[in-house]
C-alpha cells in the first residue's frame, strides 16, 4: 500500500505544467479556468513583454523545470507568426495561439464564425452578446470567463471546424487563418490532465 502511495505521488509530481501567457486578458482567463480543475498543478504566468517571440523564448527557458509548457498568444501584429509558432513546437513548447486575438475565442462560445474580423469587431460582437460593455479590465474578463463557461463544449466544437477548416485552404500557416484559434487544445487538456491525476 505504502508502494502504491509514492507511485501515485511521483506521477502527481511530474504532471506539473506551466502556461505562459502573452497579455492580462489571457493570464486572467487561464487562471479562472485553473480554478475549474483544482486536482492539476499548473503555474501560469505573464510574459514579461506582450510579444508572442519573447512569450516563447520564457517558455523554452523555462523548459527544464516542467513537464509540459503552453505558450498562449495571439497575433495581433506579429510579422513572424508562422515561423514563432514552428519555432516553439520545435522546442516542445505547445501553443494556444488566436489570430486574431483571445477574443475570437471567447466570441466562439455565442456562434460559429470564422471570416476575418478585428478586435474592435469583436469587441463590439461580444458587448451585444453579453448585454454588457466587453473590455479587457479584470473584472470584466472574470464576468465573461463566468458567462461563457457553460457554452465551453460549443466553443470546442466550432473552434475545431474553423481550425480544420483553414487548415484545408491554408495548410500550415497560422498568419493567413483569420479567424481562426487552437485555444480550445489547451482547454481540452485541462479536461485531459484531470482524468490522469
Amino acid at each position: 500500500m505504502s508502494r502504491y502511495r509514492r507511485v501515485t505521488e511521483r506521477k502527481l509530481t511530474k504532471k506539473h505544467i506551466l502556461i505562459v501567457c502573452c497579455g492580462q486578458t489571457e493570464k486572467i482567463y487561464i487562471d479562472i479556468l485553473k480554478t475549474k480543475f483544482p486536482n492539476v498543478e499548473i503555474d501560469v504566468i505573464l510574459s514579461k513583454y506582450s510579444e508572442d517571440d519573447y512569450v516563447i523564448k520564457e517558455a523554452i527557458k523555462n523548459k527544464a523545470k516542467y513537464v509540459e509548457i503552453w505558450a498562449v498568444f495571439d497575433k495581433d501584429n506579429s510579422k513572424d507568426f508562422d515561423r514563432r509558432i514552428w519555432y516553439a513546437k520545435s522546442n516542445g513548447i505547445k501553443c494556444a495561439y488566436s489570430n486574431v486575438c483571445i477574443e475570437y475565442w471567447f466570441y466562439l462560445h455565442f456562434i460559429y464564425q470564422t471570416k476575418p474580423m478585428s478586435y474592435a469587431d469583436l469587441k463590439s460582437e461580444l458587448t451585444k452578446k453579453l448585454s454588457y460593455v466587453y473590455d479587457t479590465d479584470s473584472r470584466t474578463i472574470r464576468n465573461v470567463s463566468n458567462d461563457i463557461e457553460s457554452f465551453t463544449y460549443e466553443a470546442i466544437k466550432r473552434a475545431k471546424i474553423g481550425y480544420e477548416e483553414h487548415k484545408a485552404k491554408y495548410g500550415e500557416n497560422p498568419s493567413k487563418m483569420c479567424s481562426c484559434t487552437t485555444v480550445f487544445e489547451l482547454v481540452e487538456r485541462f479536461r485531459k490532465w484531470e482524468k490522469e491525476m
